[in-house]
């Protein structure tokens, strides 16, 4: 039996495997650039990029990088983003290639693969130093952990300083951008610029994450033009020196103050500045349209006017595309005045609340987006439907994810998807030939397409160009005309407005100086476009007439202006940014000043004019030498772990770990050694081969018993035991489930008090996970079978597991139901004790180890758990309570606290990390166990190793 379904899976896997993704890499003298197909113009493009930033960084800083940097590159997400990992020997950095939005903080830029590239090379090369301690420093060269924990600062710091470098040698950045600029005035306007300690963000206030970049960098730049350049530079200096010293340290000793002190005195003078400009500003004669509780976007019109859909995010991230009547909600008016009648009943000396600005609208419908998917870009489909843009998996790649089209029937609430492999983001919709224009992006190439709803034609109508971008594409009501933004190289973006007859282009002119454009919208006859434009640190709306060919200023600058939207032929819908959330408000277009001085061409004047600056984006055609990405090529790090448990387990681990880059090999040789009574000790080797959709893993391990450990066999004790086991993966992954399915074996011996035993067994095992998140709840289930045979010294022995999982979670809680069923014949399970790296559940099949339960203090045929657990957050320690039964008599009861986690290799720090850092486990608990044929005790235990599996 087993060798037909080894057949089968051998043949599985080769199959499955062909889907794989194939990495090539191109050396430079400094880097090495990892890419999947596809991706090789722009791979090609950052390669020859790369070298120029690290000349232009080390002109300016007199710093570069110890060692050769890694740069991995592309688009798992469809988003624009990038991250460092430094390190003194394995410094890396990932590049996502799809580029920014126009209404972006990072759209600002001569070009998107420059700005990132030295934006997360200024990374490495100012968290990567060396330490001049050589005691330090050969630790840090042998330990990757602690090389990447030498390396970390506060967030600001790092962030904000690799933003100001962004800015200082383009001329370009965020430091220069309009739109955060406008941001960070606003707040500052507000009295809610954020403390010192609240700098390095994460606290969920309204984007409170964003602060790092765009207030640290304004706070260093401010640093350097009140005292120098050198003395901040200084600071970076004393981090590396032998004195070991924080960034606390480092940065008081050179400026004698704090830099919590000296930030209270920045973001004094920035307040001071920003109302003295509002002072200066009338205010705009506007009403608030409804109230809104944290961030909202994307507003669409029904045709009919009478309902308006947005996308409303909590300030838990969670995302919903929700429907409002536009009709005043007189049910709201009329409950709270019922409200303050009943309170001057109550008490008539009371006072009642202030009547509200206006009531909020009613929302009539609400879709909660799939998990972490999204939910984006609504656009009504008649009265009744509205078409969005959800990220789903690719089909040949299913790690990676990108834009599809998907309608939402309000009468029916059915949700269906329109498009497949698209990897489309904003798009407008011909409601007359049912079809949609959209941006299409694809391996870092921005072009704007046609796609015919029903059969997924799609049509280029576009070229596509590395360093040219498009963004809201906007159909006129006669379906005859198409405005779009377009960015080139080196550029500002620009208002195009398309014939679809003829094929024609028209730009449409911007104030002199913009630099900002975002959000076109046509008006409700198509005789004049409006849009938002940002120059001198303020937005505004503007609004061009294509007959009388003026340009108007709607606006001066009296909020963070976003998606003007026609209410009626005078009236425009805007959202507003505040500092504690998004604004919906409106008012009434009068009469509005003509704007003089325009520009029909845009070339981009660089804001940063002293200094060293890189030249300007180029397009690099010089063709440079690639190869098969090399997985010997490796990477090593001392591997020091260790276990305690309170019925005197302290095991010390030391070894030796290494893996390639992308982690597809690795590997782990080491012994065990325990320390508080030499129970047991032993030597393993791990090896850990992982594709895209298969993977094998092979261990090696020599464990020997100080002290008498029970035998699978009765009336005998285990002194050492050896084996060699191999095991051979395979998966397939859906939108929502995953199957898994694998075959195992393992040779080796037994040592007991009494003989020499040959072991070996064989096991085939099916799994499957599904999971469903709603945002506010989530729903999954987890179910696997194992079935094993194998053969104890002549005894022959067969066996099978089942287990299954319910999980989820509601708000912020996680919670799960499980139980599993073990059974063997004509062998004996032990029960108890700790995995550790020269013993596992996966590899040792009838030794259970649970924590709670003494170390293989007991034995049976059948075993049987059923409990459940709640923890108040992700990744947070579980309270849980588990039933123990053996041989079909409850045996105890088990309940405490526990935490278990691992550095996995599908997270993007497992992924990427080092050696030393990825395949990390975490587990400990405190437990309590209770039960009438077992004595009571309480089990603490704590452990980190290393795991392969």
């Amino acid at each position: 039996m087993l060798r037909l379904l080894a057949g089968l899976y051998v043949c599985c896997c080769s199959w499955l495997c062909w889907g794989a993704p194939h990495w090539e890499t191109i050396q430079t003298e400094h880097f090495n650039v990892h890419y999947t197909k596809g991706h090789q113009a722009w791979a090609q493009a950052a390669a020859q990029e790369l070298e120029i930033v690290r000349d232009i960084v080390l002109v300016q800083q007199n710093r570069s990088l110890p060692s050769v940097a890694d740069v991995v590159v592309f688009d798992p997400y469809h988003g624009a983003n990038g991250f460092a990992l430094p390190s003194t020997d394995n410094p890396l950095m990932a590049l996502f290639t799809t580029p920014p939005q126009s209404d972006t903080v990072i759209s600002n830029h001569h070009s998107w693969l420059q700005l990132l590239i030295l934006h997360e090379y200024v990374h490495l090369v100012h968290l990567s130093q060396p330490t001049r301690h050589r005691f330090r420093q050969l630790i840090r060269d042998i330990s990757d952990i602690y090389d990447l924990t030498s390396a970390m600062m506060p967030r600001w710091v790092a962030e904000g300083y690799a933003t100001l470098l962004e800015s200082k040698i383009t001329g370009r950045g965020r430091l220069f951008d309009n739109y955060s600029e406008a941001i960070i005035r606003e707040f500052a306007r507000q009295g809610a610029l954020p403390t010192y300690a609240q700098l390095n963000g994460g606290d969920n206030r309204y984007l409170s994450d964003s602060m790092a970049y765009l207030l640290g960098a304004r706070f260093l730049a401010w640093l350097e033009s009140t005292y120098s350049e050198q003395k901040l530079d200084a600071v970076w200096t004393r981090m590396q020196a032998v004195k070991k010293r924080d960034f606390e340290d480092a940065f008081q000793g050179i400026f004698n103050l704090s830099a919590a002190v000296l930030y209270q005195r920045f973001t004094a003078e920035y307040t001071y500045q920003t109302m003295q400009v509002a002072a200066k500003r009338a205010p705009l004669n506007d009403t608030l349209w409804t109230t809104t509780k944290f961030s909202v976007h994307s507003p669409a019109l029904s045709p009919d006017k009478r309902l308006l859909a947005v996308i409303e995010r909590d300030a838990q991230g969670r995302s919903h595309l929700n429907v409002y009547s536009t009709s005043d909600n007189a049910e709201a008016k009329k409950k709270f005045v019922a409200r303050q009648k009943q309170l001057l009943e109550i008490d008539p000396n009371d006072i009642a609340d202030t009547v509200p600005e206006v009531f909020p609208k009613e929302r009539l419908f609400s879709l909660p987006a799939r998990g972490q998917r999204g939910v984006r870009y609504p656009h009504w489909q008649g009265n009744d439907t509205l078409l969005f843009v959800s990220s789903v998996r690719d089909t040949a790649h299913p790690m990676v994810f990108s834009g599809a089209l998907f309608s939402w029937s309000l009468s029916t609430g059915k949700v269906t998807q329109l498009t497949e492999n698209a990897r489309i983001r904003r798009f407008t919709l011909s409601q007359r030939a049912q079809k949609i224009y959209a941006e299409q992006v694809q391996f870092g190439y921005s072009q704007l397409v046609e796609i015919t709803l029903g059969t997924n034609h799609v049509k280029a109508i576009t070229h596509r160009e590395l360093g040219t971008v498009y963004d809201h594409p906007v159909l006129n009501r006669s379906d005859d005309k198409l405005a779009y933004l377009r960015v080139k190289a080196n550029s500002n973006w620009q208002l195009v407005v398309r014939d679809l007859v003829d094929g024609s282009e028209t730009l449409i002119p911007m104030p002199q100086g913009y630099q900002y454009l975002a959000q076109p919208q046509w008006d409700m006859v198509d005789r004049s476009i409006t849009f938002v434009a940002g120059r001198a640190g303020l937005l505004d709306i503007y609004r061009y007439d294509f007959e009388l060919q003026t340009l108007y200023k709607l606006t001066d600058g009296q909020y963070v202006f976003t998606y003007p939207l026609y209410l009626s032929k005078a009236r425009l819908l805007f959202l507003a940014k505040t500092a504690q959330g998004t604004q919906l408000r409106v008012f009434n277009i009068g009469n509005t000043p003509e704007v003089n001085a325009i520009s029909r061409f845009t070339p981009m004047p660089r804001a940063s004019s002293t200094g060293v600056l890189l030249p300007k984006a180029e397009r690099h055609h010089t063709p440079l030498p690639s190869q098969p990405y090399d997985i010997w090529r490796q990477s090593t790090s001392l591997a020091v772990g260790g276990q305690y448990h309170s019925i005197g387990r302290s095991l010390l681990h030391v070894g030796i770990t290494g893996s390639d880059l992308l982690d597809l090999l690795s590997w782990q040789v080491g012994v065990t050694q325990d320390l508080a009574g030499d129970a047991l000790s032993g030597r393993f080797a791990d090896l850990r081969y992982v594709g895209q959709y298969a993977n094998w893993h092979a261990k090696v391990f020599d464990t020997r018993f100080s002290a008498p450990f029970r035998s699978q066999h009765h009336g005998k004790h285990s002194q050492r035991r050896r084996g060699i086991f191999l095991q051979a993966g395979t998966s397939y992954q859906a939108e929502h489930w995953r199957l898994d399915t694998h075959l195992a074996g393992q040779l080796g011996d037994e040592r007991t008090d009494v003989e020499r035993d040959d072991l070996r067994w064989s096991r085939f095992a099916l799994s499957h996970r599904w999971f469903e998140d709603r945002q506010s709840v989530a729903f999954g289930s987890h179910m696997s079978w194992h079935w094993l045979q194998g053969k104890s010294g002549e005894q022959s022995w067969q066996g099978y597991d089942l287990s299954a999982r319910l999980f989820g979670r509601v708000d912020t809680f996680p919670w799960y139901i499980s139980g599993k069923y073990q059974q063997r014949h004509n062998v004996f399970m032990a029960l108890g004790g700790l995995e550790s790296p020269i013993a596992d559940n996966n590899s040792h099949v009838n030794t259970l180890f649970i924590p709670e339960l003494s170390m293989a203090g007991l034995r049976g045929s059948q075993y049987q758990q059923f409990g459940g657990g709640v923890t108040w957050r992700a990744n947070r320690p579980w309270l849980y309570y588990h039933q123990h039964h053996l041989d079909r008599q409850l045996i105890g009861h088990s309940y405490g606290l526990r935490l278990s986690t691992k550095i996995e290799k599908g997270s993007w720090l497992g992924k990427f990390a080092p050696a030393g850092v990825s395949n990390l486990r975490v587990d400990m608990g405190l437990s309590r166990l209770s039960g009438a044929s077992i004595s009571d005790e309480n089990s603490v235990w704590l452990g980190i190793w290393y795991d392969l599996r």
